[in-house]
């Protein structure tokens, strides 16, 4: 699984590069209007609770960390793209 490979934080890393080079491509595409979505508290689905709730019907704590982190990741990571490529209309929803 990839959390024994990369911690959340690494991981999250990889998907930004990704992310930032996916947007520059489609700003060097023309795209100038661009919606992303965030990540849900992805500790409360009905799959993470059942796989990491260890017996308990409660959200997994870590893995709503681990999305509140990505988000605040994703939003810092869209408004340095939006600084440098002019007239980038990206909305973070």
């Amino acid at each position: 699984m990839l959390n024994r490979i990369y911690s959340p934080d690494r991981f999250s890393d990889i998907l930004m590069q990704s992310y930032t080079t996916f947007i520059q491509n489609l700003y060097g595409m023309g795209a100038r209007k661009i919606g992303v979505t965030t990540l849900p508290p992805t500790g409360c689905l009905p799959a993470a609770i059942t796989l990491f709730g260890r017996g308990s019907n409660q959200c997994v704590a870590r893995l709503n960390q681990d999305a509140v982190f990505f988000n605040a990741k994703l939003n810092r990571t869209s408004e340095n793209l939006k600084s440098r490529l002019p007239g980038l209309k990206l909305v973070v929803f």
